[in-house]
């Protein structure tokens, strides 16, 4: 008996320790900090080539094209545009983050191009969550779209 009840205090503790290993809240690392800025897609070119030409066939490249005359264009550049409205770094003007670039999905590469060469530090800066697709991507742009067409 004394046996049965110590085997199943070890065993609690097993699964006491399993559970609070597995259930521990993980540290995700950091992206961007507040200071991170906006260096365009041709500098994300420079080392992701592949990534670059492939993106540049998309309509992500040419969204801001499809809003150039649109009467009411300052209701779709936030969408439209890479960064809208937040820091670039010296000599990336609004023109060069036209389209929904890199950025718009991983966040300000400032940091990432800052970063070195170590792969875990270069990833560590950089956003890859989904939620940022939802900022653009909501039944209300599809509404707001229409009004600005006209529709």
């Amino acid at each position: 008996m004394v046996k049965r009840v110590g085997l199943l205090v070890a065993l609690c503790c097993m699964v006491a320790v399993l559970a609070s290993v597995l259930l521990a809240p993980r540290e995700v690392p950091a992206a961007q900090s507040a200071s991170a800025k906006y260096v365009g897609a041709k500098k994300c070119k420079m080392c992701h080539i592949k990534e670059y030409k492939t993106w540049s066939k998309t309509g992500m490249a040419t969204a801001y094209e499809r809003i150039a005359d649109a009467p009411d264009k300052e209701l779709c550049v936030p969408c439209h545009t890479t960064g809208h409205g937040k820091a670039a770094v010296d000599g990336v003007t609004p023109e060069k983050l036209q389209g929904v670039q890199c950025e718009s999905c991983h966040g300000p590469g400032s940091e990432h191009l800052a970063s070195g060469k170590d792969k875990a530090e270069k990833k560590a800066t950089i956003t890859t969550s989904s939620a940022t697709c939802g900022e653009c991507h909501t039944p209300h742009v599809r509404d707001k779209a229409e009004k600005v067409r006209g529709g």
